[in-house]
């Protein structure tokens, strides 16, 4: 499997040393749904702690999350355990391996994936086929499609056992020892391998792979992050032969670079002794290898077009990037920088949900990325219909610039603090609620940028101590400090001719001769509530069914509610309406699909009272 890019949110939500939203992922393996169990967390509202005074407190070491424990073993792997109660007695196992699309030379183009599929093709105590077989038997699903992906920086292995067997988890570990170091790479397997990923090649020639392959090649001219995407080239994948996989594999699968992380119901004792016992392989370390420089662009914006007719709509995308300055964020001045850009995330999406309701866009946002703790990036990207181009680049232009000239006002920043706070809130129950297998997941998304692993009520701590010095000048100045030494334009759509870079930069400059206005950074401090007063509803019919757990009330209004209490996710409300009997209803309505035009401006309408930018500012800060 391939992971195509890394944007990891902290927390799930948050750009945010902990919460690491991806990015990198076609097809990333889904978290299935299992029960949980949950424990009841205090969480009180975000206090304003003492201001930090000094420069020590700001390099103070991040506290990594005490339950986790974590080491190096003889041989140099890193391993991080995490003992947790849960239902399914189930284990999750992860191994993260720096061994990435960006170790390969150009002769090695796509051999990091295929060597992701190898592993799972003949090793030393699993015959080819016979794997497959075996955790099958034991209800698990193998493969490479199922159990692995390949990025820019690692390969991540993935087992999950359904039990604490230790029969099972001994076996498991076989299993990924004989993936790092064991591996055989039979010539007949290779053969039969090739065909499946040059069909993985061709299924993933889609137009928006084509255009993202467009986009990274100007934003990246000088790195291998513009030269290596994953798959790699069909003359490398037809050529390669057993001594090319065995040289990269020797060189890159090296048990420094490795990283096992093992969360769900285990003894750590005793599952530490199983990885002493079977992980004793040693390999010489290979340095990293140099990815390539990022060089500043120039002040004028350096521009590009692709155009292709299969593309559906046009997108604009304003960009910046540059090297991370601390590829390994440790201390709270880390935190508070990874925060504020969360802070800004906030406000320019607010900003953008605002001009999406009254422009021709179909949709707007912005983002901040780190690339594996090596680079970031923060990017507006606008879509719109093919014939609206030239009047969203103006809205493009004057977004961005209006962030230069006014900045960002108290209201804005408070409200973003509210949301933020209030997400860290929800995080922590999140938390205590994982499943082993999200929990892990979590973990490697966290290693796989470089960061520290901390709880989230930790991080809620942290957020506490340091809000009160994030104000609207220290945005302005990161903001200004990133976006100095020039920018990335692109667009992608299906354009004739005249559409090309010089009509693009053209329509750009125009925009920057133009005045800006003062936009509205006030936040409303009060919404009356959707609900009427004085208006109440007598219950005409009560039912419980037993098998369901479930009651069900009849109001004299015709509204019917079916309400079920549930012993998992306490924390948690989910409310699902529903009107009418749906495509039933309309099966021979004379104007067929008016049910999809509904469902697309139901939410997007707002309700009587309120549009649906104000219903969003009367959520502002709350758990919803």
């Amino acid at each position: 499997m391939i992971n195509k890019s890394f944007l990891f949110v902290f927390a799930e939500c948050l750009c945010l040393p902990l919460m690491a939203q991806t990015v990198e992922s076609i097809n990333q393996p889904e978290v299935q749904n299992r029960p949980e169990v949950h424990e009841k967390v205090s969480v009180e509202p975000i206090t304003q702690q003492p201001a930090l005074s000094s420069t020590s407190s700001w390099e103070q070491p991040l506290v990594a999350d005490a339950a986790i424990r974590s080491g190096t073993l003889a041989n140099g792997m890193h391993y991080y355990l995490y003992p947790m109660q849960h239902p399914s007695n189930s284990i999750s196992l992860q191994l993260l391996v720096q061994a990435g699309a960006l170790m390969e030379t150009d002769a090695e183009d796509g051999l990091a994936h295929f060597i992701e599929h190898m592993v799972f093709c003949g090793s030393r105590h699993f015959e080819p086929k016979t794997l497959v077989h075996f955790f099958q038997k034991n209800g698990m699903n193998l493969g490479p499609d199922s159990n692995a992906y390949t990025g820019w920086f690692h390969t991540c292995y993935l087992l999950d056992l359904p039990n604490n067997e230790p029969a099972n988890l001994q076996k498991a570990l076989t299993v990924l020892n004989d993936f790092m170091f064991e591996a055989l790479f039979p010539k007949t397997e290779i053969e039969r391998e090739r065909e499946v990923i040059l069909s993985e090649k061709r299924l993933r020639d889609s137009i928006a792979y084509r255009a993202w392959v467009s986009l990274s090649k100007q934003f990246y001219p000088e790195h291998s992050l513009g030269k290596r995407f994953v798959i790699g080239t069909e003359k490398v994948i037809q050529s390669v032969t057993a001594e090319n996989f065995f040289k990269f594999y020797k060189q890159w699968y090296t048990p420094n670079r490795m990283a096992l992380i093992i969360a769900g119901n285990i003894d750590a004792d005793k599952t530490l002794t199983l990885l002493q016992d079977t992980f004793k392989a040693s390999r010489p370390e290979t340095p990293t290898p140099n990815y390539g420089t990022i060089k500043p662009f120039k002040k004028t914006p350096t521009v590009s077009v692709y155009s292709n007719k299969e593309l559906p709509e046009t997108t604009v995308l304003l960009a910046a990037r540059r090297p991370l300055a601390n590829p390994h964020p440790s201390t709270l001045s880390d935190f508070k920088y990874f925060v504020t850009w969360s802070l800004m995330s906030i406000m320019l999406n607010q900003r953008l949900n605002e001009l999406v309701n009254t422009t021709d866009l179909i949709r707007a946002n912005f983002e901040y990325e780190n690339m594996a703790g090596c680079i970031e990036n923060t990017s507006f990207s606008f879509s719109c219909a093919h014939d609206h181009l030239f009047k969203i680049v103006p809205l493009l232009e004057q977004t961005y610039r209006s962030v230069h000239v006014f900045g960002f006002s108290e209201q804005e920043l408070a409200a973003a603090k509210a949301i933020l706070g209030n997400r860290l809130k929800t995080a922590c129950i999140s938390e205590k609620n994982e499943t082993p297998k999200q929990r892990a997941d979590r973990m490697c998304r966290v290693l796989s940028v470089n960061q520290p692993i901390i709880s989230a009520s930790q991080q809620l701590t942290y957020f506490q101590q340091i809000q009160s010095s994030i104000t609207p000048q220290t945005c302005k100045e990161l903001w200004d400090s990133f976006w100095k030494n020039g920018y990335y334009l692109f667009a992608q759509g299906s354009f004739d001719e005249r559409l090309n870079a010089s009509a693009l930069e053209a329509a750009f400059a125009q925009s920057q001769q133009q005045a800006l206005q003062q936009p509205n950074l006030s936040r409303p401090t009060e919404l009356k509530s959707v609900f009427p007063s004085g208006h109440q509803v007598k219950i005409t019919n009560y039912v419980y069914h037993p098998d369901l757990q479930l009651e069900t009330f009849t109001f004299d209004n015709n509204v019917r509610v079916n309400l079920r209490h549930t012993t998992f996710e306490k924390e948690k409300i989910d409310i699902h309406v529903a009107m009418g009997c749906g495509l039933m209803e309309h099966k021979h309505h004379p104007l067929p699909g008016l049910n999809y035009f509904l469902n697309g401006t139901f939410i997007e309408g707002g309700i009587q009272q309120y549009s649906k930018v104000e219903l969003d500012r009367l959520f502002e800060g709350e758990p919803v």
